[in-house]
């Protein structure tokens, strides 16, 4: 791809992006529990996220990345809309679990591509970190999104019933947690490296 081809798919990229952000900010006043506001901040730090490191990767950005990054930005909308839809159980629409997974799969895959564009091979070595956790990711949260679904839609007020409800939300959630504050550290080191050479 010829420079000129690269600025255009990075301004591409950029406008993708921020209307992405005023988007889902002039979403908050439709989340009605405090578990979809809770989800709507993990959201809006995933797309901040996303987009620091598409921004980080500009020296290798193809236009397959774009359309991952495409793919992604549709899930958030779905993410959202989610979010609005209460569940009387769980506060928001447990489908927002499945969206999830397919944002983990979107990243595994965007993972595995830049690691076959990358030279440096420390970087390489993370890329394939990264593209496998997204895949364990993706897995866990699938199975949890389509056990939350089955056990949201049963009219039984067990105990146990709520238990699994609860622990199919919080692992999650841990991912998703867990995700940004690795990613937020490894920001800082691709930051602070791109600043030296």
């Amino acid at each position: 791809m010829n420079e000129y081809s690269a600025s255009r798919l990075i301004a591409l990229a950029e406008l993708l992006f921020m209307p992405m952000i005023f988007y889902i900010l002039t979403q908050w006043e439709k989340m009605n529990s405090w578990q979809s506001k809770i989800l709507w901040f993990m959201i809006f730090a995933l797309v901040q996220n996303e987009f620091l490191s598409v921004r980080t990767s500009y020296r290798m950005y193809t236009a397959p990345l774009y359309l991952l990054d495409l793919l992604s930005l549709i899930m958030y909308v779905f993410c959202i809309d989610a979010l609005a839809n209460e569940n009387s159980v769980l506060g928001y629409n447990p489908i927002f679990w499945i969206y999830i997974s397919v944002l983990w799969a979107g990243y595994a895959v965007w993972d595995f591509r830049m690691n076959s564009l990358e030279n440096n091979d420390q970087m390489k070595i993370k890329y394939k970190e990264w593209g496998r956790l997204m895949v364990l990711f993706f897995i866990i949260t699938l199975l949890c999104g389509l056990g939350l679904i089955l056990l949201s839609n049963v009219n039984n007020s067990q105990t146990s019933i709520f238990y699994a409800l609860y622990i199919l939300q919080l692992i999650p959630f841990g991912f998703i947690l867990w995700a940004l504050t690795w990613w937020i550290r490894d920001l800082k080191t691709i930051l602070a490296d791109s600043k030296q050479s």
